[in-house]
């Protein structure tokens, strides 16, 4: 018996995948890009904001292999946006991908002037650097550096973009050297100065490899 795959191109706009790319794309911050955690109401309209690496990947990757199948623009200009966000926000100078961006402001600090996300996040650019920026979590963990680099690589099998997969192996490369020792085995954050061995961070960045 013959397995028939059907052509995204070929089924309606409103099938239920795309459909619900569509509407999840009102957590995509319109301003830096990235997407945020969750949804505090029972609509797309009520945001968590803070961002997550391990979201960002998987929207990443959702909206990048949508792209490649249905060819649908909007679906990569969502791509792009989760893309632009990791590569400005939650990297660092080395290459690596880092780990989640507060939802407010001076929420780690008590003697900082805090400000809520929802006001925060509704201002520009300009904004929004005035008042300073939310914490980064500047750890180097394995895990989320291979959900990083395998949803950049889907996003080149969808566009053949060779910067998205050079960044990529950017972060591999860098990967290798800081978290994997002589025996293969993956150290969860290698700047711990501990050893800390998780299956996540050998099956994610094996994968990624």
């Amino acid at each position: 018996m013959e397995l028939l795959i059907p052509d995204w191109k070929d089924l309606p706009a409103n099938v239920g995948a795309l459909t619900t790319l569509r509407k999840q794309a009102a957590l995509i911050d319109p301003v830096w890009g990235g997407i945020y955690q969750y949804s505090t109401g029972n609509s797309w309209q009520q945001p968590h904001y803070e961002k997550l690496m391990t979201y960002q990947a998987e929207n990443l990757w959702a909206y990048a292999d949508a792209y490649r199948h249905s060819g649908d623009a909007e679906m990569l200009a969502w791509a792009r946006d989760i893309e632009r966000y990791m590569s400005s926000f939650l990297s660092n100078d080395a290459g690596a991908f880092l780990v989640t961006q507060d939802a407010d402001v001076g929420a780690h600090d008590r003697g900082a002037r805090f400000v809520d996300g929802a006001s925060y996040y509704a201002l520009d650019d300009v904004e929004r650097r005035r008042l300073g920026i939310p914490r980064v979590d500047d750890h180097v963990y394995a895990e989320e550096n291979g959900l990083a680099i395998a949803a950049l690589c889907a996003l080149f099998d969808a566009t053949k973009d060779v910067r998205v997969l050079a960044r990529a192996e950017r972060a591999a490369t860098l990967v290798l050297s800081t978290h994997v020792d002589d025996r293969g085995r993956v150290v969860h954050d290698a700047g711990s100065g501990g050893d800390v061995y998780h299956l996540a961070d050998a099956g994610a960045f094996g994968f990624a490899l």
